[in-house]
């Protein structure tokens, strides 16, 4: 029998932790890594027309309800409805930080918008929304759980 010694030891110890680096390496090439944006650059030299577009949206107090009715999100933009008609139209880009496969996009061109709940995985999605009054553009970003 082989009596222990501290070389031993230290061999031991060494041992497991390169078999645990060789672990962890392997397993993080199996990790999907997704993009936030495929063309993150070209977005970032716009975002001053997002900052825009938001600052937009304080000044005129403006900003999408989001809730749950049933199995529907409901999402409406509320605004003065003088008695002129207004046109508004517009996108929803919903985003899921988590798994880009399940993002999609919403086109409008009410200010009531209903979108299937079984459209979403549960979990956590940010709902960016773009759209425009009378040649006015706006945006908005809320988180939305998704149960």
């Amino acid at each position: 029998m082989m009596k222990s010694n501290w070389g031993n030891w230290i061999a031991f110890a060494y041992t497991a932790f390169v078999l645990l680096i060789i672990f962890m390496v392997y397993m993080t090439f199996g990790e999907k890594w997704d993009l936030v944006s495929e063309n993150y650059y070209e977005q970032e030299i716009k975002y001053q027309e997002k900052i825009d577009q938001k600052s937009a949206a304080l000044a005129d107090q403006i900003k999408p309800q989001l809730s749950i009715d049933g199995k529907n999100l409901l999402v409406s933009i509320p605004f003065e409805n003088d008695s002129v008609e207004k046109k508004i139209s517009g996108q929803i880009n919903f985003f899921r930080p988590s798994d880009a496969s399940k993002d999609f996009t919403v086109d409008f061109n009410d200010e009531h918008i209903s979108v299937a709940l079984d459209r979403f995985s549960k979990g956590k999605y940010t709902a960016k929304v773009n759209w425009s009054i009378e040649g006015v553009d706006y945006y908005n970003e809320q988180v939305l759980i998704i149960p």
